[in-house]
């Protein structure tokens, strides 16, 4: 359990909770009933989230989260995220998409309001995770998120509870280091007023009714979005957790609370089938829009399957897997000591960000920051709509 806060909606005593596991893995926030500990509602965020606050962001006279996460739905380093959830997480359901919304409800749904931000190149070319890290409230009643930039410097960004870009800043070092990396030939252009305006800018997602898949969308599996769910690898063996990524392959996010596993969740249902035989239909432990996490059947011997998922809306197509799945160990635990590769190790692999993690201080032990505000007695701004800007993102989560 990462944090634990009390709140009031409707004069009853609630508790929030944040509990993270890795990175990149799902985190849990809980709401709760304070005098029984009932699990009320839950809302599943694909990465880590680093710090929390308790703020009335649509000044509505009732208090919000605001949060700050890091999320991957596409290849490389991930984004950081940040997200507004209402109390209960229930009321933010919105029945049509944002203004200027340019991405997917890959988040499962249920964000009043959520938005990634762009990655400078710098931070792409020096391996800089952008793990938000501070999340407060200036003296204005905007929302302060500090960015890490490579050799210490950082990006300011002032969002208004909209999470709509009122200012941007960045640190003295940023064109020089930029400029520096050009002339070494890791960036291939100089810095551009174009790319700082994009830098500055932030991508909302699309947000559906109840969070919930359009009726009618079949679940698409993404090319490649099968994999071992430790290590995000294709190496995959009977027993192990097995992480699919791809686009409407739920209606909203669930997760298994009993075993044995369900092999459905919210109507969902995916089916591995090895040459010549039935289909056998796999245990779940967590479904969403974006994401399945699920265990590769025992009974599996083949070294080639398919799989596919099953929905209300349809059956997506098979997604072949050719490495699988012989019994064997899993070669590559997360976080294995003994395993570590040296420093020289590529810096663009998947063991390359745990080492950068762990040599960062970054761990699932990582306390969350908690602050409350009173919006009320802050002033009204006006605020500059920002649009989206050269901000590339793919469809798969690399989260879960």
């Amino acid at each position: 359990m990462h944090a634990i806060c009390p709140v009031r909606i409707s004069g009853q005593a609630r508790l929030v909770t944040v509990a993270n596991h890795r990175l990149w893995y799902p985190s849990q926030v809980s709401l709760l009933d304070a005098r029984r500990g009932r699990v009320l509602e839950e809302y599943w965020h694909p990465g880590a989230i680093q710090a929390l606050l308790v703020y009335d962001a649509d000044r509505d006279g009732h208090d919000d989260l605001v949060f700050a996460a890091i999320n991957n739905p596409g290849d490389g380093l991930g984004h950081a995220a940040l997200g507004v959830l209402k109390l209960p997480f229930s009321k933010a359901r919105q029945t049509e998409a944002r203004r200027g919304a340019s991405l997917p409800a890959l988040t499962g749904g249920g964000e009043w309001a959520y938005v990634l931000f762009p990655l400078a190149n710098v931070s792409r070319v020096a391996g800089l995770l952008p793990i938000p890290e501070e999340l407060s409230i200036d003296q204005l009643g905007r929302i302060r998120v500090k960015l890490p930039l490579p050799e210490g410097g950082a990006a300011l960004y002032y969002l208004n509870g909209n999470l709509e870009v009122a200012e941007c800043r960045f640190s003295d070092n940023f064109p020089a280091m930029h400029e520096r990396y050009h002339r070494q030939g890791l960036l291939d252009r100089p810095l551009s007023a174009r790319e700082r305006t994009a830098l500055c800018q932030v991508a909302p997602f699309t947000v559906t009714q109840a969070g919930a898949t359009p009726a009618g969308n079949r679940p698409v599996i993404n090319a490649g979005g099968v994999l071992n769910g430790a290590d995000y690898t294709a190496d995959i063996a009977p027993g192990m957790m097995v992480s699919i990524f791809g686009q409407n392959l739920a209606p909203r996010t669930a997760t298994a609370r009993a075993i044995p596993l369900p092999q459905e969740l919210e109507g969902v249902s995916v089916e591995v089938t090895e040459p010549g035989k039935t289909a056998v239909r796999t245990p779940l432990y967590f479904v969403s829009p974006g994401q399945i996490n699920l265990q590769m059947p025992f009974g599996i011997t083949a070294s080639s399957v398919e799989v596919r998922v099953r929905t209300a809306a349809g059956t997506s197509d098979p997604r072949g897997l050719l490495s699988c799945c012989a019994p064997r160990a899993c070669s590559r635990a997360p976080w294995t000591v003994a395993e570590r590769p040296s420093r020289s190790t590529s810096t663009t692999g998947w063991w390359a960000k745990a080492i950068r993690s762990r040599r960062e201080g970054i761990s699932s032990s990582t306390p969350l920051a908690w602050a409350k505000y009173d919006r009320r007695r802050l002033p009204e701004i006006p605020v500059a709509t920002a649009g989206v800007g050269d901000l590339s993102t793919r469809s798969r989560s690399r989260s879960g």
